[in-house]
């Protein structure tokens, strides 16, 4: 039996960008610990991660599910439970990728509670009771940088302007962690990725309704509508930031893989440095659902429609941010170019694919 490389505490693993990292650790040969809510016989994080496997296209074996791990509950449940707390002493690394994602302005008091506060409290617990464990990853995004523009660097943002509470939220827990970790001997490290597509050989997408997605639900429910052509209120110049899903696992991986370093905390974006823009994934968008596009002020009662529901992405786009990536390269060999436009194509092809719903509430992340 192939002995484990390390133990790894982990939440988020339900998710997309969790599952397919968890599954790598797997087929690395390390154990996973999952801490995640409604999911007491394991269910959940298993079907997760097989789905993962068929879109990594690598089989998930039962020699690597004993390797894994689920505790099930809220999070302030498991930081009060004496047995987790006993469980804890082999854990060598924390990968903390839970987070709730919504820009919506009623949201605001679960992101804080989610993204801030239940993310301090799980670095005091790991500081307190993982005595082997050497590096806590938190996973943000780059657009803790807000919507300000101009360089993007790979540190803290002093005062930026945040457009949402999604954001605002993530942005106080770099700060709490930046300052805790200071204060204690658990090294951090931040990984900001930007908007996550699909895998780039198999373009598997989660078909979710955050982010870029949105753009393409709006495409395709005017298809349906049978409208001829969407107006959209964007800098067609503009930059999208866009990082494929096994591009942060294989920089996540680099990471997790490198000697024990002396940084106490650290931060790495993990974006595409030669970004496409608005009008060639706008274009590609419209070729492939066969609605075509405009750039100005809405036109139609539908135009007006997705401008709000996009209001807060389209800020986040048209600040015209040029994020610095060198770190990542400089310290593990990671650097990501982009996607061509064919890429792109099959991007949306996926995700059309996938089955998007149009009766489900419009929410977005990046």
């Amino acid at each position: 039996m192939e002995v484990a490389l390390k133990t790894i505490l982990m939440t988020g693993v339900t998710g997309f960008l969790g599952s397919s990292l968890a599954l790598s650790f797997l087929k690395r040969g390390d154990k996973v610990w999952c801490w995640g809510r409604r999911d007491l016989d394991g269910s959940r994080a298993r079907t997760a991660l097989l789905n993962a496997a068929q879109a990594f296209s690598v089989e998930l074996t039962d020699e690597d599910l004993s390797r894994l791990k689920v505790s099930s509950g809220e999070m302030t449940e498991l930081l009060k439970s004496d047995a987790i707390s006993k469980e804890a002493a082999d854990v060598d690394e924390v990968w903390h990728c839970a987070a709730h994602m919504s820009y919506a302005l009623e949201d605001a008091e679960i992101s804080m509670a989610v993204n801030l506060h239940a993310t301090s409290n799980f670095y005091t617990w790991c500081v307190s009771n993982l005595k082997a464990c050497r590096r806590f990853y938190f996973v943000s995004t780059i657009y803790s940088a807000g919507i300000g523009g101009g360089v993007g660097e790979e540190a803290l943002h002093p005062t930026p302007n945040l457009p949402t509470p999604y954001h605002s939220s993530k942005w106080c827990a770099e700060n709490v962690l930046a300052g805790a970790a200071h204060q204690s001997s658990l090294p951090v490290t931040i990984l900001r990725p930007s908007s996550i597509l699909g895998h780039t050989q198999t373009f598997w997408s989660n078909g979710n309704h955050f982010g870029y997605n949105t753009f393409v639900k709006a495409f395709h429910m005017a298809s349906k509508l049978r409208l001829k052509e969407i107006c959209v209120e964007l800098d067609p110049t503009a930059l999208v930031h866009t990082i494929c899903v096994d591009e942060v696992v294989q920089a996540a991986l680099a990471l997790s893989a490198r000697p024990q370093t002396t940084s106490q905390f650290e931060i790495f974006h993990c974006t595409h440095s030669q970004p496409l823009p608005a009008i060639k994934h706008l274009e590609i968008i419209a070729q492939t659902t066969g609605v075509g596009v405009a750039f100005g002020k809405p036109v139609t009662m539908y135009d007006r429609r997705l401008d709000r529901t996009v209001s807060h992405l389209k800020r986040l786009i048209s600040a015209q941010w040029q994020f610095k990536t060198e770190k990542l390269l400089r310290e593990v060999g990671c650097e990501f170019q982009g996607l061509n436009e064919a890429a792109v194509a099959s991007q949306v092809r996926a995700i059309l694919g996938y089955g998007l719903s149009t009766d489900r509430p419009t929410e977005f992340s990046a």
